[in-house]
């Protein structure tokens, strides 16, 4: 008698163990199926694979990673990615990737605090994670300290020395603090391993601009807007060295088309989900207007 409950216990396990196994299968199959549909640009159905991996086993920490990462990035849903994303750091602590992601989510909704300890989080993690090191860094700089900034984007280059933004930031903060020649050596080394990335071509011509090289800032920015840069800041960097050269009729279209790319980003803007944003390009227009009137 005690054998055959013994034997019935362990087929009991066995049948149990066989269901886990197939669940933890069939959910990582859901999960591959998804990524393939992010690949061919199906997002709706691949946050309906990702859905599915999370119902046939809840615990399954690349499925809500997935899922977070497609509504975060595709969906442009940074409120709708949070849950998932904190269930993925919550299942796999260690995850420096899910947590980056949540970290950038609660920045687009201007949870500053709660990103900073995101990031930080994440390079704790991983030290040398080059995304989460400048993201800090932005953070650290909004926040006044500007040396632990400095610090934090030398790192996020070391790490990733084709990450631009992390040259844009250090040239950046150089050229306010009045170091233009730092700022133009950032943004060449920038270069060098970014060659024609049009942000650091726009910022290398602005710092031209400022410096009084009006011909070498033309250059720069006609470059920037050819490979697609923001026209809001480059086209009126650009007016601007047209205006200092008197050269009135380019600097008024230029100044033409970055009004009219800040109108276009001001009717996109959603205030609900990034307000800062959204009153940072009507502040813009505002000041882009009233230039063009004097």
């Amino acid at each position: 008698m005690q054998a055959r409950l013994l034997a019935a216990t362990m087929v009991s396990v066995l049948v149990l163990a066989a269901g886990c196994d197939f669940s933890k299968t069939e959910s990582q199959r859901r999960v591959a199926e998804g990524v393939e549909y992010v690949h061919d640009g199906n997002y709706a159905q691949a946050v309906r694979s990702f859905e599915e991996a999370i119902a046939v086993r809840e615990d399954n920490a690349q499925a809500h990673y997935y899922l977070g990462l497609t509504r975060l990035q595709y969906a442009r849903d940074p409120n709708g990615s949070l849950v998932n994303l904190e269930r993925a750091a919550e299942l796999e602590p260690e995850n420096a990737d899910a947590l980056y992601q949540l970290g950038v989510a609660l920045s687009e909704l201007d949870r500053d605090a709660q990103a900073r300890e995101r990031f930080e989080r994440a390079t704790a993690v991983d030290p040398n994670h080059g995304r989460a090191l400048y993201r800090l860094g932005l953070l650290v700089e909004a926040d006044g300290e500007i040396r632990d900034a400095i610090d934090l984007y030398h790192r996020a280059i070391h790490a990733e020395p084709r990450l631009a933004q992390a040259y844009n930031a250090l040239g950046s903060i150089y050229a306010e603090f009045g170091h233009p020649t730092e700022a133009v050596q950032v943004f060449e080394n920038g270069l060098e391993n970014r060659p024609g990335d049009a942000g650091l071509l726009a910022a290398l011509g602005r710092v031209q601009l400022t410096e009084g090289n009006y011909d070498m800032a033309i250059r720069r920015l006609n470059e920037a807007l050819d490979r697609g840069a923001d026209p809001s800041s480059a086209a009126y960097n650009l007016a601007e060295a047209h205006r200092a050269r008197f050269e009135q009729t380019e600097a008024d279209s230029d100044r033409r088309a970055a009004l009219a790319a800040l109108r276009r980003a001001g009717a996109a803007c959603n205030p609900s989900v990034s307000q800062m944003r959204c009153s940072s390009i009507n502040s813009a227009m505002i000041e882009l207007e009233r230039s063009a009137q004097e």
